[in-house]
């Protein structure tokens, strides 16, 4: 059950009353002694790198597990001040609670465009890592929070790596949020002059007009990003036209309606074939596999994103979510060898 808008505003205010390093370990629950040994271990990830779904790999910093622990609380907190004083435009890694009339999400992002004639699409380039130490201390040092430099200094040492955010810290979506209000504030107001609808989820932008293209207003839209000391990627920036249809973080505007590309409904059909693959050779086996729980979770979650923009009883989510449950009980093992299963 999503908490409630005043529990989560508590919470921040805890956070906004810290002053020391004292304090701050008593908010998280740690020692002192811990927090600051945590602080100064700045070889506490593992780092590594995964293919990306459209070529290329993504680095990614896996905080260790203490590192990481605290991160994901400092994440409630700053996620919980957050929601305090969001602007309109932001729809990612957003808590929601009962009170909130507006639900921030991947599908509420998309429906703000459904009357878009015109539209561009773009991302930052290297979002995270474009977001250095001195930006947080900068947001760390305003008039709200009553930190002491040390305590900035801890936090600072707490979420960032070779002096800037990492990719794979559960901290990072929420103080990217916090770091970008200046630049959100600045578009907004520009785009509401403009008649121009405006979100961002996390790093993906998106501007659209009803009725007039938008190329010349993109230039003025860069500067503010610039002058932030931030770029767009212009190589996956995209231009949409009037008869085109229009994609918004992976959905699909249609004739004013969301829908998913036909590569989602592929992509999830050939992940769970090679699911029911590898559940029937387990079956045959006897032989339970830590990844394929995994993979189930995986599959899971592409469903779910799914459901959330199609519906439940969509024709196409009832076909998927049966492929799905024949492939997770089957109902003939037969005969299977491992020796013919091929990993991906």
């Amino acid at each position: 059950m999503p908490a409630s808008r005043r529990y989560l505003h508590r919470q921040a205010k805890k956070l906004m009353k810290i002053h020391d390093i004292n304090q701050l370990a008593k908010l998280l629950q740690v020692s002192v002694f811990h927090l600051i040994g945590v602080a100064n271990k700045s070889t506490a990830y593992d780092i590594f790198r995964i293919h990306k779904k459209g070529g290329g790999k993504r680095l990614i910093e896996a905080p260790h597990k203490e590192l990481k622990g605290i991160q994901r609380k400092l994440a409630f907190y700053f996620g919980a001040l957050y929601h305090m004083i969001m602007p309109h435009c932001s729809f990612g890694y957003i808590f929601n609670t009962k009170q909130d009339k507006l639900k921030r999400n991947i599908v509420t992002n998309a429906q703000q465009h459904l009357n878009a004639a015109y539209m561009i699409n773009a991302d930052l380039e290297d979002f995270f890592h474009q977001i250095k130490s001195s930006q947080i201390h900068q947001f760390l040092s305003r008039p709200m929070f009553s930190f002491d430099e040390r305590t900035k200094e801890i936090l600072i040492n707490l979420v960032t790596l070779d002096d800037r955010l990492p990719m794979g810290a559960p901290s990072s979506p929420s103080l990217s949020n916090l770091c970008l209000l200046d630049l959100d504030k600045h578009i907004s107001q520009y785009c509401r002059w403009a008649g121009i609808t405006y979100t961002r989820f996390v790093d993906d932008f998106t501007f659209s007009h009803p009725k007039d293209p938008l190329d010349a207003h993109f230039t003025h839209l860069s500067q503010y990003v610039q002058e932030a000391n931030f770029a767009f990627n212009l190589s996956k920036t995209k231009v949409y036209g009037k008869k085109d249809d229009k994609i918004v973080t992976g959905i699909v505007i249609k004739e004013q309606q969301l829908t998913l590309d036909q590569s989602y409904f592929e992509g999830v059909k050939e992940a769970i074939s090679y699911l029911s693959g590898a559940i029937k050779v387990s079956n045959y086996y006897q032989q339970k596999e830590i990844w394929i729980e995994e993979y189930k979770q995986k599959i899971n979650g592409l469903l779910l994103f799914g459901e959330q923009v199609l519906g439940d009883q969509s024709e196409e989510m009832i076909s998927l979510y049966n492929l799905y449950d024949e492939a997770v009980y089957p109902m003939d093992v037969g005969s299977q060898s491992w020796l013919d299963f091929s990993y991906l």
